[in-house]
């Protein structure tokens, strides 16, 4: 992962939509642990941003808040728009981590828009969900199979550093403790 630069893609963790989704619990910790873990990569997270899909009636997104970072409202499921692509070539971002709900929906038409942007999309499983498990399961086969990665947020995460002395290590082995 050492040359590569990464965006990561926090869709639709809103207040509203997260109770109904199977295994909210492990998608927003994991979405949290790679928030934390982007922060001290050594910049190979070039860029975040969380997307939310129709905020007046299903809430804000909940990383946003946390964490102060801007949230773009969006009226389609995907996130790509031109304005996401455009920084993602003007800052030569080639891979994206997306994250959130529904895998099936909101996930599954972002990553083939990224696919055919040429992007390399990585999903880690535990940082994604559906409210159903059979919808969740079914559509991250789908995107395995047509070439996103297939990994978790601490298999990603564990690829961020470049030695154990690299800043953030502590907090993640810390982490792989619990």
């Amino acid at each position: 992962m050492n040359k590569k630069k990464y965006a990561l893609i926090f869709c639709d963790i809103q207040k509203k939509i997260m109770p109904h989704i199977f295994n909210s619990n492990l998608i927003i910790q994991s979405s949290h642990f790679l928030y934390q873990n982007a922060s001290h990569s050594n910049s190979k997270i070039q860029h975040i941003n969380s997307y939310s899909l129709l905020p007046d009636k299903l809430g804000p997104c909940l990383l946003s808040e946390k964490y102060h970072l801007s949230s773009i409202n969006k009226s389609t499921y995907s996130v790509v728009n031109k304005e996401l692509l455009d920084i993602l070539n003007k800052q030569n971002i080639d891979h994206v981590i997306l994250t959130g709900v529904e895998t099936h929906w909101c996930i599954y038409q972002s990553a083939y828009d990224l696919l055919k942007a040429n992007k390399k999309v990585i999903i880690p499983k535990d940082a994604v969900g559906s409210q159903h498990k059979d919808d969740h399961e079914s559509a991250l086969n789908q995107l395995y199979k047509d070439g996103c990665v297939e990994t978790t947020a601490k298999g990603l995460v564990s690829q961020f550093y470049d030695s154990i002395y690299s800043d953030g290590v502590k907090k993640y082995i810390s982490y792989l403790k619990k």
